[in-house]
């Protein structure tokens, strides 16, 4: 074989060989990370101060990028709580969270990408079990339960800001009370109610006897108006307006010249002087 052909091979072919090897080492040293996460950078071993914010990096193939999410997650903490009265309540809750992207590297440093089971867990059943030993197993189940998840996220937020989580929100999602406990709840609950219910009727019927009590004296009052101000003008002038209201119908009432009703006030005593005295019989 030709000997210059054989030194134009074995030239070409290291310069493919180098070519590879760049694409290689091109290819390696690019980092993709993801859309809410952020890339904590490690040099053989030492963690790098400043992280990778989402998209693509280069990076040098010598060191390594590990993903932290900065998303917004949910831990779920199922346990037997105490009560103020000491009676044990199985609970269900979750807390939402989420990692600042600051305090990424330095968790990742000090804690780990576990940093959920090492600092989250322990800090959400200790707050969980403070909150509810301070309050009745019927303020678990009734409205009073907001409260208590308002007391929660404020004790939270004091323990996780140090670690540089947010503590976004804390629910109360599920609560299973001992049944005696739940039968005793239901019960004053239904009494509660229908003490309520009597107020309202109570209250109700006050205002109706009210109500009553001024329309009587209304009633009477004007009575007392009408007995001291009624004469036959105002009887004759009711007499035209039931004239107006029954235009249609045929009414019979003896009337005098003016086409108005006689109206006249009887006293028997008065009638009864007037009576003629009796003719005595001549004999």
């Amino acid at each position: 074989m030709d000997p210059l052909l054989i030194k134009s091979i074995t030239r070409y072919s290291a310069v493919g060989v180098v070519a590879l090897i760049g694409l290689i080492l091109c290819t390696s040293s690019i980092s993709c990370v993801p859309a809410g996460h952020v890339g904590v950078v490690t040099t053989f071993g030492k963690v790098e101060d400043d992280p990778l914010d989402s998209g693509i990096n280069l990076v040098a193939f010598w060191r390594k990028v590990h993903y932290m999410s900065i998303q917004t997650q949910e831990e779920k903490e199922t346990a037997s709580t105490p009560t103020k009265e000491g009676l044990s309540v199985h609970l269900e809750s979750s807390l939402l969270f989420s990692l600042r992207k600051d305090a990424a590297v330095r968790m990742y440093r000090d804690v780990g990408k576990d940093y959920a089971k090492v600092v989250l867990e322990p800090s959400f059943r200790s707050a969980l079990r403070g909150a509810t030993v301070k309050h009745a197993s019927q303020d678990l189940y009734t409205a009073s339960r907001s409260d208590i998840e308002s007391e929660l996220e404020k004790t939270l937020r004091l323990i996780l800001d140090g670690y540089g989580i947010n503590c976004e929100r804390v629910l109360l999602r599920d609560m299973q009370l001992p049944p005696s406990v739940k039968e005793a709840i239901e019960r004053k609950q239904a009494a509660d109610q229908d003490a309520q219910q009597m107020e309202f009727v109570l209250k109700k019927a006050k205002q109706e006897a009210e109500r009553k009590a001024i329309e009587a004296k209304g009633i009477a009052d004007a009575q007392v108006i009408i007995k001291k101000d009624l004469d036959d003008n105002y009887i004759r002038y009711l007499w035209v307006m039931a004239l107006k209201e029954h235009s249609g119908a045929v009414i019979y009432v003896p009337t005098g010249s003016d086409g108005l009703p006689f109206f006249r006030e009887v006293h028997p005593s008065r009638d009864a002087s007037k009576t003629p005295p009796e003719k005595k019989k001549q004999p």
